[in-house]
């Protein structure tokens, strides 16, 4: 049943630094003795953060704690600063109520330590702040009264370091018409004093022109007054009425007109029969037309033939506990109280379920919902193993869950199939006309339920067997690269016959024929997966392997002078038709004759022997002979550079040099010429080009020899024309 809940609420409300205005909702002040005077006072107050504080008004950045003695004289003032504020959750007890919207209520809780050395009478802490909501039932004209909160620090021969009781729980916000409060108002005290509890009028203080006394007001303070019809001890519209228990401070008591109250409650400490102190507080109270829109649903049922075990899906609005009955004859435990609970079922068949919203309370609501509960039924098969085209038959087996008397069966092979359907259980012999892979599909229908599953068939070629092979001529020994070119679906395996003897199961290998001869090459493929087959195929007679030349020949000798740089060779070789010598020098005989042979320069030196047969296979043998360098020196002492292309440049003739220097000097020592050229000579100029006279002249030659022996030579050469 759709409802609508009306709402009003009563904030209690502390003065701000604006006149009239209304933000605050309640209070309360304590302290805590920490020794040596010291005293820690701490003053909660709560604001209203939402829309019903039009002004918008925060809290005080100081709160002023008047501090008193007995005669009411002020002893000083305490500043506690604003520490901030956190919003207060909206904690309902009543699952009826519906949270008024834009409800915001934030907790401030101002601190400070002050010394009070002790004092005959003790003291009296009051902080003030005016003003109260103007829509509050109970009081007279509410918008002109503010808020006193209180504490007294007893005379040091009642108690000494005194610390007061505080309340442990603020009260709910929002409580319902008609609905029963039983509420935990009790305080604690640090010294573990004898707590009682009784209802009072909350203190006035502060005015709509001075909303924050500075200094605050001594005791005794003034009292709100009740309106017509309210009192201390009746402070709500109530049946029963509000009632507190003076030892426990349980509050009790049922709302029945809703509005906004303001109800004070007094804790008062004994010590050995004594009063130390009391904590007077005052709160809000907004009583509210409980009578929210709650909405009992069951999701539909959206999945069948799952089994005897059902989810169900809570889709209720508003609600915040539950009550399944799932309808089950069988059993005596078919409930819950899960918001979406799962039950199993003892047995197939249709059920009515039921689930009630805030089961017990007065806005609780019902819905029924019809399920279908079936046996599990999902099908499955695993499909056969593949097979080669040639010669595949299949034979399938219906797996998964389904009554295996009450289910019928339509199997779906495809067009490439025969059969391509079969309605059995466990059709047998279905083949396949082409390769490939094929989609088949199991219908299982069974108490009105139908499900399909769908997998795969597989049916593979068989493996072809291929390989290429270079051609060209092949003389021994042969080394080939064979080039697999099989082809199969899956992975294969190799065994190559070589026809020599050997084998191999690299998938490209590389041989080699040793010997001359005729050779056929066979390669076995072999799939073990999918398509399980083995294939061979042979090439025959495909390498003609001929015999080669023997290339053998002596040198004579094997080292020499430069001065006799002369070598002869001898060919002994054998099975060859032409003969081709290298010698290392750019020097090459087509001959199979011994050779004799003369190096221009010392070294080191190969001599290589091509035979050739009939075939065109060749052999070739080299090897290294050495010409020994030697150191020679010879500079003559005349030259004529006189034009006719004789004896025109004056330079030495050496052999063995590694490292050189040529000068020619004047008679005063002047460089006329230098080099480091062996091939260069002097031409009989000077430096400058013009052509020296005739006359006697002096060379240096500076060498370093190939040995690494250092050699000067310094003489005259006679220049003529």
């Amino acid at each position: 049943m759709n409802k609508k809940i009306f709402l009003y609420l009563v904030l209690l409300v502390w003065g701000v630094t604006l006149t009239h205005a209304t933000h605050l909702i309640g209070g309360e002040m304590y302290y805590d003795c920490l020794g040596n005077n010291q005293y820690k006072i701490t003053l909660k107050i709560y604001r209203d953060c939402g829309p019903s504080n039009t002004q918008g008004t925060g809290y005080d950045q100081n709160a002023v704690v008047g501090i008193y003695n007995a005669f009411g004289v002020l002893v000083k003032t305490v500043n506690l600063p604003f520490p901030g504020a956190n919003q207060l959750p909206m904690n309902l007890t009543n699952p009826c109520l519906v949270a008024p919207p834009n409800i915001c209520v934030e907790e401030a809780i101002y601190t400070g330590i002050t010394d009070l050395p002790p004092l005959t009478g003790g003291y009296d802490l009051v902080y003030q702040r005016c003003c109260r909501n103007p829509t509050i039932l109970n009081i007279v004209t509410p918008a002109s009264y503010g808020n006193t909160y209180w504490a007294h620090v007893p005379d040091p021969g009642m108690a000494v370091c005194n610390s007061s009781p505080r309340f442990k729980n603020f009260p709910p916000i929002a409580i319902c018409t008609n609905d029963l409060l039983n509420f935990d108002h009790s305080a604690t005290d640090p010294d573990g004093d004898v707590l009682i509890y009784e209802f009072c009028r909350p203190y006035h203080g502060g005015s709509s022109g001075n909303p924050a006394p500075n200094p605050p007001s001594p005791p005794p303070f003034n009292n709100i007054i009740w309106i017509g019809g309210f009192n201390d001890n009746y402070q709500i519209t109530s049946n029963p009425a509000f009632a507190i228990n003076a030892s426990t401070g349980n509050l009790v008591g049922m709302a029945t007109q809703q509005g906004q109250y303001v109800m004070g409650v007094k804790v008062k400490e004994f010590r050995n029969g004594n009063l130390l102190s009391e904590n007077v507080r005052d709160f809000q109270f907004n009583v509210a037309l409980c009578d929210p829109a709650i909405i009992s649903s069951i999701s539909s049922q959206t999945i069948f033939c799952d089994g005897l075990t059902v989810s169900f899906q809570n889709s209720s609005q508003g609600s915040s506990f539950y009550f399944w009955n799932f309808g089950d004859p069988n059993s005596t435990a078919d409930t819950s109280n899960l918001t979406n609970p799962t039950y199993t079922y003892s047995d197939t068949g249709t059920y009515t379920v039921m689930l009630v919203a805030n089961p017990g309370w007065s806005c609780a609501d019902t819905s029924y919902q019809t399920f279908d509960v079936r046996y599990k039924l999902k099908p499955s098969f695993i499909p056969p193993n593949p097979q080669c085209l040639n010669g595949n038959s299949f034979d399938f087996f219906a797996g998964g869950l389904y009554d295996t008397i009450a289910a019928e069966f339509l199997w779906d092979f495809g067009i490439n199939a025969t059969p391509p359907s079969s309605t059995d259980e466990n059709p047998q012999n279905v083949s396949f006309d082409v390769v490939g892979f094929f989609p088949v599909t199991l219908t299982v229908s069974q108490d009105g339920c139908t499900l399909s599953y769908t997998d795969t068939v597989k049916v593979y070629p068989h493996p072809v067997p291929e390989f290429d092979f270079p051609g060209g001529l092949a003389c021994q020994p042969f080394t080939v690269n064979l080039v697999n070119q099989s082809q199969a679906w899956t992975n294969m395996q190799y065994l190559w016959d070589f026809g020599d003897g050997n084998t191999s199961t690299e998938p490209n290998p590389i041989h080699t024929y040793w010997d001359s001869g005729t050779y056929s090459v066979t390669l076995i493929v072999t799939t073990s997966y999918g398509c399980i087959d083995t294939v061979t195929i042979t090439k025959p007679n495909i390498f003609h392997v001929f015999p080669r030349p023997v290339s053998s020949f002596t040198v004579q000798p094997e080292e020499q002078s430069i001065f006799q740089p002369f070598f002869n060779t001898y060919n002994f070789s054998k099975l060859h038709t032409a003969c081709t010598w290298l010698f290392g020098d750019e020097t090459l005989i087509e001959s199979c004759d011994n050779q004799f042979h003369e190096y221009a320069d010392s070294g080191y030196y190969p001599i290589s022997l091509i035979t050739i047969n009939e075939f065109g296979c060749t052999d070739t043998l080299t090897r290294i002979v050495r010409v020994h360098p030697e150191f020679v020196f010879f500079i003559p002492n005349a030259f004529t550079p006189d034009g006719d292309w004789k004896n025109e440049f004056y330079l030495p003739k050496m052999m063995g040099v590694k490292e050189y220097e040529f000068y020619i000097f004047d008679r005063w020592g002047k460089v006329l010429f230098n080099t480091t050229e062996q091939a260069e000579g002097w031409n009989g100029k000077a430096n400058n080009g013009s052509p020296m006279p005739v006359g006697v002249y002096v060379y240096l030659a500076k060498i370093k020899d190939v040995f690494g022996k250092n050699h000067e030579y310094i003489g005259h050469v006679t220049l003529i024309r």
